[in-house]
């Protein structure tokens, strides 16, 4: 019996049990999980890794019905465009959700073919149209851009942004008339009880992100550099630019810093890994959201933040820092400032860093407005 619930089509390139894309992949499988209950969610997804050659151990191009949704996990381009074309086809959806900007198969060949089925798309940019993603590649995305402005390739199309930052990159490229819905992205699920709240090793600090230009982490290494105060830096993450990562390793190398490279860890393996680290640094060039970010709260560690984040203020909340990269003394005083805070002050922090992620998860607020948007609504 065909389910009467609203039906939607998630394309995205990457889906668990991938994560080396970081963000998107938790942005919608959080999605995902807080209503598959109430929607009927199908995802074409390709079934390899981010930067990986090796296959997902899952079953390839096939529909899988896994966790209450149904998944097809593409063995190539070719396959992907073919199962996109006779999904858009049938022309059934509440809406045909996009997760990319720039990909010929998962953004541009589904948009076109929506116009001819006369499809609801919404596009969510995923942080890609801010200023630090932009001066990345930049020749090549600022020449997509003006082709596809120029051929009205995002025309007639809804967007979700995930704060009021992203709706107006959005509107800078796209124009004020462009149709936007503004809301967050769900955080991921964190422990009721927080572990470890007392005695962590202050010395202990954690870059977790992709190892990239955008995600700066010279940055924090060159500030490390200039201190005192003898902290070890963990990264995890995996390497998506290796001539980056080895400027990174020259550079701590020969400033004498102690670094443990861990590369990239599974999801489930991070709840135990979290806990042993006092602070978490990302000097990001640009964030539509940062799911590490939440992630590091949830387990109690305050964050030191470039001003590139939607999470701002964070000192008078006791959440941590965020500063501009401009303000290179402000970083170093922030660094003392963590490492001199009394225990039982430090404690404290590390309780309002869960108790807002434990309050998020408990927020029905969004959920419900995700729900009145994918089901065919105009929530905004």
């Amino acid at each position: 019996m065909e389910s009467k619930k609203p039906k939607v089509l998630i394309l995205t390139q990457w889906y668990i049990p991938a994560f080396k894309a970081g963000g998107p992949i938790t942005s919608v499988y959080n999605l995902v999980e807080a209503l598959k209950s109430d929607i009927d969610f199908w995802l074409i997804c390709g079934n390899r890794d981010h930067g990986s050659i090796e296959d997902l151990d899952v079953q390839s191009d096939v529909w899988l019905e896994e966790s209450g949704m149904h998944v097809y996990y593409s063995s190539n381009s070719s396959l992907a465009r073919k199962q996109i074309k006779v999904e858009l086809t049938k022309g059934n959806w509440s809406k045909v959700y996009l997760n990319s900007l720039f990909s010929p198969t998962w953004t541009i060949y589904p948009l076109l073919l929506s116009r001819k089925n006369d499809l609801r798309c919404l596009l969510a940019p995923r942080g890609i149209l801010g200023a630090g993603a932009l001066q990345i590649k930049s020749f090549k995305k600022n020449l997509f851009l003006r082709l596809a402005k120029t051929f009205n390739v995002f025309s007639r199309l809804e967007w979700h942004a995930t704060d009021d930052s992203e709706r107006d990159e959005i509107e800078l490229h796209f124009g004020k008339g462009a149709a936007i819905h503004v809301i967050p992205n769900l955080p991921s699920k964190v422990p009721v009880e927080l572990e470890h709240i007392e005695g962590r090793d202050r010395k202990s600090i954690l870059f977790l992100s992709r190892i990239s230009r955008k995600k700066n982490l010279l940055f924090i290494l060159q500030r490390m550099a200039e201190i005192e105060e003898p902290y070890e830096l963990t990264v995890i993450g995996p390497s998506e630019d290796k001539a980056y990562e080895l400027e990174c390793r020259e550079f701590a190398a020969s400033a004498g810093l102690i670094v443990h490279w861990k590369g990239a860890m599974h999801p489930a393996d991070l709840q135990n890994e979290l806990p042993k680290y006092s602070l978490m640094v990302l000097p990001t060039l640009h964030e539509n959201y940062g799911h590490v970010i939440l992630q590091a709260w949830g387990h109690g560690l305050p964050v030191l933040l470039s001003e590139n984040t939607p999470w701002r203020n964070l000192k008078e909340q006791h959440l941590g820092w965020d500063i501009s990269l401009d303000a290179k003394q402000l970083w170093q005083e922030a660094f003392k400032e963590h490492f001199k805070m009394p225990e039982k002050e430090l404690v404290e922090w590390r309780i309002k860093c869960h108790s807002l992620v434990r309050e998020k998860n408990q927020d029905r607020k969004d959920v419900l407005a995700y729900q009145t948007l994918l089901s065919g609504g105009n929530e905004s």
